[in-house]
This record gives C-alpha cells, sequence and structure tokens, in this order.
C-alpha cells in the first residue's frame, strides 16, 4: 500500500483512498482479508479491540458496561 508500494502483513489495517488499486497474494498455506466499502462519515473514531466509537471516553463507558453486565442484555429494559 502507499506509495512505495510496501505489503502490508496480517494484523493490519489499510484504509484506501478513491481510485486505489488493492492487490492481494497469499503464500501456500492460503490468506483471508476483509475488504469493505463505505462513504466517509467525516466524524471522528476511537477504537479499542472489537468497540468502535466517536470518542475515548464512549469507549471507557463500554468498557465499564462489559465489566458490569450492562453491555449486554437478554430482554431490553427502560433506564
Amino acid at each position: 500500500f502507499g506509495p512505495g508500494q510496501t505489503p502490508a502483513r496480517a494484523p493490519a489495517l489499510v484504509i484506501f483512498a478513491d481510485g486505489d488499486i488493492v492487490e492481494a497474494s497469499a503464500g501456500p498455506g492460503g490468506g483471508r482479508f476483509l475488504l469493505a466499502a463505505a462513504r466517509p462519515l467525516r466524524e471522528p473514531i476511537a477504537r479499542h479491540g472489537p468497540f468502535v466509537m466517536n470518542t475515548r471516553a464512549e469507549i471507557e463507558q463500554t468498557l465499564r458496561d462489559l465489566q458490569t453486565g450492562r453491555f449486554i442484555r437478554d430482554e431490553p429494559r427502560d433506564e
């Protein structure tokens, strides 16, 4: 990727721009990759593990919710 055609190796996140060309190859053991496309949100991005939010504070709140059992509920409830 990039002007120097640097290979990306796992684990990696590569962000391409309009008109970029993606070339993928794998060794004898095969390989896997995920290619996703979407319109830019033009919003800030904070990420941690599997979580993607807009701010670090939202990530921290999500981690607290996960630790206290409030992140996933069997039934929706009003608060």
